[in-house]
């Protein structure tokens, strides 16, 4: 028998994945509800996933060819 709150969702948690092999959406709902019912926080450990890579240095202004306005030719009169 667990002892602690923790052992007690570990367990669970290895029983759901057995039983429920193909709804992780379902394990991750019960897990997060038990949670919130015994008052346990996630840790805010690093995120998985594509991390960013630090921007390169630019200037704010914009470049020529952005700010330039179309050429006036290219609008058909009415």
């Amino acid at each position: 028998m667990p002892k602690t709150l923790v052992e007690f969702r570990a367990q669970n948690l290895r029983l759901l994945e057995r039983l429920c092999p193909d709804d992780p959406r379902y394990i991750a709902a019960w897990l997060k509800q038990f949670d919130e019912q015994n008052g346990i926080t996630p840790k805010a450990g690093p995120k998985s996933g594509k991390r960013r890579a630090a921007a390169s240095p630019r200037s704010k202004t914009a470049s020529p060819a952005r700010t330039r306005s179309a050429p006036s030719s290219s609008v058909s009169p009415r």
